[in-house]
């Protein structure tokens, strides 16, 4: 399967919402690419911008890490597990950009209403983003803490 990447050089220094200024090209995943932003708004919270273009296989994921979020807090509350550290680090979005157009809608069988109401599931924050042509509408967008690793990297050293 291949996966359409948005180039970098189009994107850097394109300002989304009038709020997220793209900065720089970071890397591509299994589900698409990341960029880091800056939110002129809070300054100090370092942001980055997932282009996700598998939005099926991410959203499957994204409801097995709350799965496994909401299991690893029961087991927290428990007498004996009370000061262990949870198994899964919690993923807490800064906000979710849900945004495609109908032909993208149409293939992955995604409606705007499932969409959202995945987001509320899984916790998250949403609003559509109002700059899609910069972007490209045929893509997802989520902007999110940058925590400086990947899950992988993050499970090896926390080990």
């Amino acid at each position: 399967m291949k996966v359409e990447m948005v180039e970098e050089e189009d994107l850097k220094g394109v300002v989304l919402n009038q709020r997220y200024l793209v900065q720089n090209y970071i890397d591509k995943g299994a589900y698409g690419q990341v960029l880091e932003i800056f939110d002129t708004e809070n300054p100090s919270v370092p942001l980055v911008i997932k282009v996700i273009t598998q939005f099926k296989s991410f959203s499957r994921e994204l409801s097995t890490m709350k799965a496994l979020q909401d299991e690893d807090k029961k087991r927290q509350k428990s007498d004996r597990m009370k000061k262990k550290i949870g198994l899964m680090p919690t993923v807490e979005h800064h906000g979710v950009v849900l945004c495609h157009d109908p032909e993208v809608q149409a293939k992955n069988k995604v409606s705007s209403k499932r969409s959202v109401n995945s987001l509320i599931q899984t916790g998250g924050k949403g609003f559509f983003l109002e700059d899609l042509e910069k972007l490209g509408s045929s893509r997802y967008f989520i902007i999110m803490p940058r925590y400086g690793k990947n899950l992988s990297q993050y499970f090896i050293s926390n080990q």
